[in-house]
């Protein structure tokens, strides 16, 4: 009865949703390719806590983290563009009232000067994301990994969308739904075709490149949840939702545009259908050119987009170095390709955050990420991706 109630909501009263979308115009650029050009990515909150004076040391690593520090004289490279917002909090003064309860969700033990990260604001969970002691090697986990820098290179290249497979270290259950998901992208990718984009798109300069280099690709990385290397990659995966973290089953999440996660397909929720509707929603036409009343949740990446989106043609030759990950490593490494012997990143995880408070949760499941900004329409539309969200994860 409880799905069935959902269900009309979502029919009868998700209108109110698309009445938004319409105020917002639609365009025939392809979702994926609207969303890399146009969807800025949101700001993740970087926290510097310390108490007192930094060290020399510590003021140089902390520079990375601060996309708006100066280049110091002799320095090799400035801060990494990534999408943060950077502050410092000294435990011993009142703190600014946005970070008023920051310091109560610290883990009691925390070593000092330490790095906190929580979501963007509008995806609406205030718990603290990752926490960690300020090292050179905590800075380069929470800006970068390898499996980013591969999700980066595939998106500007061109791909739909780049699948993040999540093991579980069980090859019974694993193996088959990745080959699954596998099988089922290489049948899309053949038979999906772009609409054709309206010329008034093209002169209006929603799409930079020409129609003939638009394609339909998708590709999947394999990721182990025991990966030292992509630890704090895992956690944001496991929190986009608020109950990721209880399954113990693979999980799949399609990642398109700048590092935006859509919806996650869990366990028996890895069908066809499923891997069917994300695909069709990528490759469909922007049905709504604004951002916050469009499914997904950003990654935090160590990417300058508009400057890669703007000075690399979409094509399939073999792409330089990004410009953006400078200073963090170079070539394309897969989770999949890497070797067992590579050096991981040393530092280690953080223990995982308890699960914020549900009313703190409220509108953060990825398809209603965001849709604060619709009003009304938004909490409309928390009941009806509950019904979605169940038939995903198999429910």
């Amino acid at each position: 009865m409880r799905v069935r109630l959902m269900e009309r909501l979502w029919i009868g009263l998700g209108i109110s949703l698309g009445l938004a979308c319409v105020q917002a115009t639609a365009c025939s650029v392809p979702v994926f390719r609207y969303a890399l050009e146009r969807w800025r990515s949101d700001l993740f909150e970087v926290v510097l806590v310390h108490r007192g004076s930094l060290t020399a040391e510590q003021e140089a690593i902390a520079r990375a983290l601060d996309p708006d520090a100066d280049v110091q004289p002799g320095a090799e490279t400035g801060p990494v563009a990534a999408n943060v917002e950077f502050h410092r909090l000294d435990a011993r003064a009142e703190p600014p009232m946005e970070l008023a309860g920051l310091r109560r969700q610290l883990p009691a033990d925390l070593s000092l000067p330490a790095v906190t990260v929580r979501f963007p604001r509008l995806f609406g969970n205030p718990a603290v994301l990752w926490s960690v002691p300020l090292s050179s090697g905590a800075v380069r986990q929470i800006l970068d990994s390898p499996v980013r820098r591969d999700l980066a290179r595939r998106l500007i290249r061109g791909d739909s969308a780049v699948w993040v497979f999540l093991d579980i270290g069980d090859p019974a259950r694993d193996d088959p739904a990745a080959a699954l998901l596998q099988k089922r992208l290489g049948h899309l990718e053949k038979t999906l075709q772009l609409q054709s984009l309206d010329p008034a798109d093209v002169a209006g300069g929603l799409v930079s490149v020409p129609e003939d280099k638009l394609r339909v690709a998708f590709s999947m990385v394999r990721v182990s949840r025991r990966d030292p290397a992509e630890q704090f990659l895992i956690r944001m995966l496991l929190d986009i939702e608020e109950d990721l973290r209880e399954f113990k089953e693979p999980i799949a999440f399609p990642v398109f545009g700048r590092g935006r996660a859509l919806f996650a397909l869990v366990g028996k929720g890895i069908v066809e259908d499923n891997i069917d509707e994300a695909c069709h929603f990528l490759t469909g036409p922007c049905s709504c050119q604004a951002k916050a009343l469009n499914p997904g949740v950003d990654l935090l990446m160590a990417v300058d987009w508009d400057e890669e989106v703007e000075t690399m043609a979409v094509n399939t030759r073999e792409l330089p170095e990004l410009s953006g990950v400078a200073g963090f490593g170079t070539g394309t490494v897969s989770a999949a390709a890497r070797s067992p012997a590579e050096p991981a990143e040393p530092v280690a995880a953080p223990p995982a955050p308890a699960a914020p408070p549900a009313a703190a949760r409220q509108g953060y499941r990825p398809l209603v990420t965001g849709l604060a900004v619709a009003g009304g329409a938004a909490l409309l539309i928390v009941a009806g991706g509950t019904v979605l969200l169940l038939r995903r994860k198999g429910g």
